[in-house]
């Protein structure tokens, strides 16, 4: 991939604008890895509403990336409103396909209660699910929801 080898410098040195270039090219052939790629740069950018269309272009051609990424940018509300229902909904479906980090995500907002009903059952199972893909964070996150529980034990 072209565009991947001039963002991250393989073979010459790093070139985020030989990068951008060739993920547009794809893009608009309507490959959905760039279509992802491309929206999470523009992301970074600040370019909230070309970067959102792009995502959600490679998202409902079930590019897992892209669903994760959704997720974290209507989570978060940057250069867009805040959709925690939105967030969630993308979230799960990276989820459901296998994202160690979808899984962890899905489950904070189980969690908290954040954009779905807060319900602890489901947030311990989307942590283990993301623990046992050696994800650190889940494993974080499912060690103080067990510390909970045997705290509230004694």
């Amino acid at each position: 991939n072209l565009g991947l080898m001039a963002e991250q410098g393989q073979g010459s040195d790093k070139n985020e604008a030989e990068a951008l270039d060739w993920y547009r090219k794809a893009a608009d052939k309507n490959v959905a890895a760039a279509q992802s790629r491309l929206g999470w740069l523009l992301h970074k950018a600040g370019k909230a509403d070309e970067a959102v269309a792009l995502l959600t272009k490679a998202a409902e051609a079930n590019d897992i990336a892209a669903q994760n990424n959704l997720g974290v940018i209507f989570e978060q509300g940057k250069g867009v409103a805040k959709d925690p229902v939105a967030a969630a909904k993308w979230y799960r479906k990276a989820a459901e396909a296998g994202d160690h980090v979808a899984q962890n995500n899905l489950g904070v907002l189980y969690r908290d209660g954040i954009g779905v009903e807060k319900n602890e059952a489901e947030a311990a199972a989307w942590f283990q699910k993301s623990a046992e893909q050696g994800y650190a964070k889940a494993q974080l996150n499912l060690g103080q929801m067990f510390e909970k529980l045997a705290g509230q034990k004694k």
